[in-house]
């Protein structure tokens, strides 16, 4: 705090401490962030100029800093395109009457909707008619349903990786609490359509109904 009195600075940010408050599962837990969010409100009130990797970032700063005099400038985490071909998409219209492949990518398999993903696949009969691959190294501790399997050790932008996203037909992370979700925006880049939640940023990155879907967390 005393360097950014100094020289001016900015904070960048891809949520507040809400995110972390979503996670809490009682208001005595909820109750230990207060530290944490008296804190932030220091380093915020500090900065010359605060930078956000989405609107709503930037709108919960300011409504839990209401005196927030600092300015906040929206900017998205970049994806680097690169890694991607636009030629996959017609790759994927020859192959239309196949399969379709289904790809999950995520680290923590709870928090991202990965059992939600597993009951529901099994709910929906979906092994009858599509596959779905789980890219994460996660200890899933369960059998994994017909029709799914597991990838670990894949590291992001590795040609493992890139294999992953161009083998696939749809991307689907039902995830329970996240920021931001770069993954969804790699998803765009791949040309994929996306299952994601109404959750915090995502409804930025996924429009219902056009690019994917949107579900409830």
């Amino acid at each position: 705090l005393d360097l950014m009195r100094q020289r001016p600075s900015i904070v960048s940010i891809d949520c507040t401490q809400r995110c972390a408050m979503q996670s809490t599962a009682s208001a005595v837990e909820r109750r230990t962030l207060g530290p944490n969010i008296r804190r932030d409100g220091q380093i915020f009130r500090r900065a010359a100029a605060i930078v956000s990797t989405s609107e709503w970032a930037a709108r919960d700063a300011r409504r839990m800093y209401p005196d927030l005099q600092a300015p906040v400038h929206v900017m998205p985490q970049p994806v680097a395109i690169d890694l991607f071909d636009v030629g996959w998409a017609d790759e994927r219209r020859t192959r239309a009457a196949a399969r379709p492949q289904c790809l999950f990518v995520g680290g923590d398999f709870p928090r991202k909707g990965g059992y939600d993903l597993l009951d529901a696949w099994t709910a929906g009969r979906f092994a009858e008619r599509a596959d779905l691959t789980l890219v994460t190294n996660w200890p899933i501790g369960r059998t994994l349903p017909p029709a799914v399997r597991q990838q670990p050790g894949v590291e992001s932008t590795s040609a493992g990786w890139r294999d992953a996203w161009h083998a696939a037909d749809l991307f689907v992370m039902p995830t329970r609490n996240e920021a931001f979700g770069l993954v969804y925006q790699e998803a765009a880049a791949a040309g994929l359509p996306a299952i994601g939640s109404r959750h915090n940023a995502v409804p930025e990155i996924i429009e219902d109904g056009r690019t994917g879907l949107l579900v409830t967390p």
